[in-house]
């Protein structure tokens, strides 16, 4: 598992360096696809979704509200994997935070860090608090 804690521009110029290598020194890098249906499940509520558009001169829209997910043009993005990111509350640890979750795989927590969960010792806090989301979401063990 590779974290990075840049913009996506370097992480794409990261990326395409490791592309480029030569053969018997090149990396294998595959990526998670994530399932928003399955995110929204297991998200306690969804508060803001965005995802991309097809209607004359818009490219994307937002929505916002404690039951976004049940609007049917958010679900329909849903189903259609048009999803660009997700913002809702995920019990995480035992806590609810609110957590941002991109196609591009950025994670972002708009809560407070648990004190309680992640303050104890714990060097890198906000690794800790990734990986425990990625748990969360069962992308890993």
């Amino acid at each position: 598992m590779l974290i990075l804690d840049t913009n996506a521009t370097i992480v794409k110029s990261f990326f395409k360096i490791l592309k480029n290598l030569e053969e018997d020194q090149r990396i294998e890098v595959k990526t998670y696809k994530l399932d928003y249906e399955f995110i929204d499940q297991i998200f306690k509520t969804a508060r803001t979704i965005r995802f991309k558009s097809s209607d004359q001169g818009v490219n994307s829209k937002t929505f916002s509200g404690n039951e976004v997910t049940i609007n049917q043009e958010a679900i329909k993005a849903i189903k259609r994997d048009n999803v660009t990111s997700i913002i809702g509350v995920l019990d995480v640890k035992g806590q609810a935070c609110t957590v941002s979750i991109s196609k591009t795989g950025s994670i972002a927590c708009y809560s407070s860090l648990p004190k309680a969960l992640f303050n104890t010792g714990i060097d890198y806090p906000l690794l800790e608090f990734t990986v425990e989301v990625l748990k969360s979401l069962n992308l890993i063990n």
